[in-house]
């Protein structure tokens, strides 16, 4: 016949069951605390070594497409390198569109931010960073005889600006060779190749002119508030967007001279 527990047999298996999960929550305690331990730990030595490593900075000069330069690097492993960017430059130019000439200021003005990373832990590296993007055109033109605006020809003295401007905050992607912060001390050269992707250019025209007329018409107009002209002014002002999207990807080339220390 099958054995029948009392009530004291039933207690003292409780009782052990008991105490049996109550280890068991010890021992998972025990192991989890030692895991986020061995985490944190192994987590400061990545973060210590990176800091520890990065006493390589060097100072440069540089020059390129984006202007004349400055920066300054610091390595943060044998691998990878941070750099802070400061270049800029302007110079005028005529520009030609649909037959009306613009004289242009361009003036190009940067800060970036990049990471480099040095694959193989020499001066080769590929570059990603953000750049703080104030490229800006500044163009004017002063029309005095027939001249198309949109899909109609006016006459008189008519004067044109606009302003053009692109993304404030841009990617930038590269690749090139610098062995700054990552070589000996002393002099060092550099050398890079990248685009910033600044976008299409966001392109505002405006017109102010006196005794305008259109063609078919005698009619002067104020060219400020007259609608047909307005239109036609919007129509330009896409063209003339198009006419620039050339600039979405502006290339940078460079060459810089460092000291590191």
């Amino acid at each position: 016949m099958p054995t029948r527990l009392n009530d004291n047999d039933y207690s003292k298996s409780n009782h052990r069951y008991l105490k049996f999960n109550n280890n068991v929550r010890k021992s998972n305690k025990t192991i989890l605390s030692k895991n986020i331990c061995s985490a944190v730990l192994g987590g400061a030595a990545i973060f210590g070594s990176m800091f520890s490593y990065a006493n390589e900075t060097s100072l440069g000069l540089s020059v390129g497409t984006a202007g004349l330069g400055v920066e300054v690097s610091k390595a943060l492993s044998p691998s990878i390198v941070t750099r802070f960017y400061l270049s800029g430059y302007s110079f005028e130019v005529d520009i030609d569109e649909d037959g009306i000439e613009y004289s242009a200021d361009l003036s190009f003005s940067n800060f970036a931010t990049i990471i480099d990373w040095h694959p193989w832990h020499n001066g080769f590296h590929l570059s990603s960073g953000l750049v703080n993007n104030g490229n800006r055109f500044e163009m004017s033109a002063e029309q005095a005889d027939n001249y198309e605006i949109g899909d109609t020809t006016y006459s008189g003295t008519l004067s044109l600006q606009a302003t053009v401007k692109f993304r404030r905050v841009s990617p930038y992607v590269g690749f090139g060779w610098n062995n700054a912060a990552t070589g000996r001390d002393g002099l060092a050269w550099s050398t890079e190749i990248g685009v910033i992707l600044q976008g299409e250019p966001i392109v505002k025209l405006s017109a102010t002119g006196t005794n305008i007329t259109a063609s078919g018409s005698s009619n002067t107009i104020d060219v400020t508030s007259n609608g047909d002209f307005q239109d036609d002014l919007k129509a330009e002002q896409v063209a003339l967007q198009d006419a620039l999207d050339s600039f979405e990807f502006y290339p940078v080339i460079t060459f810089g001279l460092h000291y590191q220390f």
